[in-house]
């Protein structure tokens, strides 16, 4: 995550420091990466908040495909917006969410345009 643009969660951090202390036994996966237009107002991406509870202007969630881990520390998410979702959005923020709807990561992007004839990948890097 890039320090500026990326952010965990405050709920994210809330619910790990209750499962290291043996408050709660486990949290919820990330099931989806949410996609939105609210992450760069003016082209430039902005400092996503730690108390954020969702995207500044949501436009897609998308089930997770795959997870890789390039290292040990990391957890690299992936997702595909498929040719026909989103013409023409213009998309500068993204969220990992849990299964139970919180969200637990932030990331603001420079705006990226979908084209109407290509399928988007995507990685999210939740880094500890």
């Amino acid at each position: 995550m890039a320090a500026d643009n990326s952010v965990i969660t405050d709920e994210l951090r809330k619910r790990l420091a209750q499962c290291v202390a043996g408050s709660i036994n486990t949290i919820s996966r990330v099931k989806y990466i949410a996609v939105g237009s609210g992450g760069a107002p003016g082209g430039t991406p902005t400092p996503p908040a730690g108390s954020a509870t969702a995207l500044e202007d949501e436009k897609g969630r998308y089930e997770v495909g795959s997870v890789e881990f390039p290292v040990d520390t990391t957890a690299r998410f992936y997702i595909t917006i498929p040719e026909a979702d989103l013409p023409g959005a213009s998309l500068s923020e993204m969220a990992l969410v849990s299964e139970d709807g919180v969200l637990y990561g932030i990331r603001h992007t420079t705006p990226k345009v979908k084209d109407s004839d290509e399928e988007f990948q995507l990685a999210f890097d939740l880094e500890f």
